[in-house]
């Protein structure tokens, strides 16, 4: 005699502990897969900053650097505003006062370079890989340049770097 348990449905399938088993094993999968994913994104937002630049009567780039408040910090201007080269602006301090600004266009065949992740500039296109001082480390071509590197002012009072374009 089929006995019929109340709780369950009459049309449920069995309890399947091996697919129970397979399903939570997914998911835990699925867990440490983002992890992997999102912890170098998440270092990443920790050290950069994207940023809101102005500039005036289009002669010149105004940034505020106040978020760059050690050493190795770096920041990358938005998408609105670009250097000479159409491409976004990455800027790195180097101690107290003293910063690199740099195009963030590759010099080998001027696609936009990542921001640096690990202490490394990276285009993602061919390859090419420069540090924080924008020196090529993995070239793609013989004598591959550096990134270009703006001139600048600085406002120490302000926090201001200024780049006339």
């Amino acid at each position: 005699m089929n006995r019929h348990d109340p709780e369950k449905p009459q049309n449920a399938e069995p309890e399947n502990p091996r697919r129970q088993f397979l399903g939570q094993c997914t998911g835990a999968l699925q867990a440490l897969l983002f992890a992997g994913v999102a912890a170098p994104l998440l270092e990443a937002c920790e050290t950069s900053q994207v940023i809101a630049a102005r500039g005036d009567s289009g002669s010149e780039l105004n940034i505020v650097v106040s978020s760059l408040d050690a050493d190795g910090k770096f920041l990358v201007t938005g998408d609105s505003e670009r250097g000479l080269d159409d491409k976004r602006i990455l800027i790195v301090r180097k101690a107290p006062a003293t910063f690199l600004v740099m195009s963030m266009e590759c010099t080998h065949q001027q696609c936009e370079v990542q921001p640096p992740v690990n202490n490394a500039i990276n285009c993602l296109c061919h390859g090419s890989r420069y540090n924080l001082d924008g020196d090529v480390t993995a070239p793609q071509i013989a004598n591959q340049a550096p990134l270009k590197r703006y001139q600048f002012t600085y406002d120490a009072a302000r926090s201001i770097i200024t780049i006339p374009l």
